[in-house]
């Protein structure tokens, strides 16, 4: 006799349960029908009682106490252990994730693979709150839309010290320079010993103005090792202005001065000279010839000091 139908003989007859429904033989051509139905009652302790179910069409299946015992892994409850399954439906193995109830996925470990490039999207919202002890918690920041990460006391775990590094978008990819740094608690920016720092010109840079409690960079206030800033009676700024301070003699009572390299101005109008008489008190005249050329007058070979400022 085929083996189905001795189970269902001692099924009926009350002296076995059917442990196995072998369809292999082309009986109901290998394949079986189920009504849709509503949750039926429990079944006895120790028996799952299966069926399709009409709420969810899902196949279902619930204990002698109501829980799920359904052969896919659905999880009727609120939390519970991802599962992942072969192409046949045989759970290959619990995964490391779980549910909290509350729309979390708590990971123990994370990969993302496949075909093409791996990815992960993240809605951005406000601050989800901090997590548990013992967590970080990381999401799209609605306000900044930033990738953010909190700790369990509320503090950024993208950065763990006081002294962080500058951050920058090499090629799309955040990265950071580790003699460049940042210390949010004494305010002060230390630059790599290797760095070079663009500064915009003279006509673009925004400058400090009087009572102006704000920090503004521009180029003029670092020219010539932050040369100070140089105005005319009417407060226009004299644009990359510099400095010339030396000693000479007079022959002659006279000395003429050839400026080279950085200390030349633009031209005999864009730079003002003081001098003195080093020797005794006398008068010191000054002729601003060119840019490069300034003629010193005053008494015999007296000795003098000269400052220069322009540009």
């Amino acid at each position: 006799m085929n083996a189905n139908f001795t189970l269902l003989d001692n099924y009926f007859g009350g002296s076995a349960i059917v442990p196995v429904w072998n369809v292999s033989h082309g009986m109901f051509q290998s394949y079986l029908d189920f009504a849709a139905i509503s949750v039926p009652a429990n079944p006895a302790s120790g028996f799952c009682r299966v069926f399709f179910n009409l709420a969810t069409t899902q196949w279902s299946g619930v204990t002698s106490t109501g829980a799920s015992c359904s052969p896919s892994g659905n999880n009727t409850g609120n939390t519970g252990q991802l599962g992942y399954y072969a192409s046949n439906g045989t759970v290959l193995s619990p995964d490391l994730c779980t549910t909290d109830g509350s729309g979390h996925l708590v990971c123990v470990s994370f990969t993302t693979s496949g075909v093409g490039t791996a990815k992960l999207d993240f809605p951005v919202g406000t601050s989800p709150g901090n997590p548990s002890a013992g967590s970080v918690r990381i999401y799209g920041d609605s306000g900044s839309g930033l990738f953010t990460c909190l700790t369990s006391a509320g503090a950024s775990c993208l950065t763990s010290s006081t002294t962080q590094q500058i951050v920058f978008n090499d090629g799309g990819i955040l990265a950071g320079i580790a003699n460049t740094t940042w210390n949010k608690t004494t305010h002060t920016l230390t630059f790599d010993p290797a760095a070079t720092i663009s500064l915009p010109s003279a006509t673009s840079g925004t400058t400090q103005s009087t009572g102006d409690s704000t920090t503004k960079i521009a180029t003029d206030q670092f020219v010539s090792q932050s040369a100070p800033l140089v105005y005319n009676s009417t407060g226009t700024q004299k644009s990359s202005p510099h400095t010339v301070v030396d000693t000479g003699t007079l022959a002659g009572g006279t000395l003429t001065v050839t400026l080279t390299g950085s200390s030349v101005f633009t031209s005999s109008s864009s730079f003002s000279c003081s001098a003195n008489d080093s020797t005794a008190t006398a008068v010191i005249e000054i002729t601003y010839t060119s840019g490069s050329s300034i003629t010193f007058t005053g008494t015999g070979t007296d000795t003098l000091r000269y400052i220069c400022i322009g540009n």
